[in-house]
């Protein structure tokens, strides 16, 4: 009777499967509905299979114009891809 061989598994490893997520920061002054609407669009399929959503809450109510610089500010991370 002859032996058998196994097909042996390479030892090599795999390369990384898991695509790089786009980062998208949302600023914003509400604490009660915004942060409903954007844990909403997380869960759609489209922004949940690309797209890492972040949401900053401004603590002080004010002018709009301190959300756009905060935003500026962020876009300087290399992390973040969107404002």
């Amino acid at each position: 009777m002859s032996q058998r061989r196994r097909e042996t598994k390479p030892l090599k490893r795999t390369v990384a499967r898991r695509p790089e997520l786009r980062t998208v920061v949302v600023f914003c002054e509400g604490r009660n509905s915004e942060p409903d609407y954007v844990n909403g669009l997380k869960k759609l399929p489209e922004i949940a299979d690309n797209t890492a959503l972040n949401l900053e809450i401004h603590p002080d109510q004010g002018v709009p114009l301190t959300l756009v610089q905060m935003a500026a500010d962020r876009l300087a991370d290399p992390e973040v891809d969107e404002c």
